[in-house]
């Protein structure tokens, strides 16, 4: 679910922040990856790459990096993706 979106991301894609924010981050995100497991490596990517739909449409390629947020107990509390063009 996305939770927060910045001025950046509606420049580029054209979304107002509460248009996507609570929403699925795959409705907007196409990841290039040959299976769901390829999300994992040792936890999780480091990194990854595909495309975000704009508003009108079009593909924008991006890559996303990752930080994984842990509880107490080594359990996955929340995944924090940072993407740059």
């Amino acid at each position: 679910v996305i939770l927060y979106g910045n001025k950046f991301l509606s420049k580029c894609t054209r979304w107002l922040p509460e248009e996507i924010v609570g929403r699925s981050f795959f409705d907007y995100f196409s990841p290039n990856l040959k299976s769901s497991h390829d999300y994992y490596k040792n936890t999780f990517l480091d990194s990854f790459e595909g495309y975000f739909r704009t508003k009108d449409h079009q593909k924008i390629g991006v890559r996303f990096s990752t930080i994984v947020l842990r509880d107490q107990d080594s359990r996955v509390v929340s995944i924090m993706l940072l993407g740059e063009d």
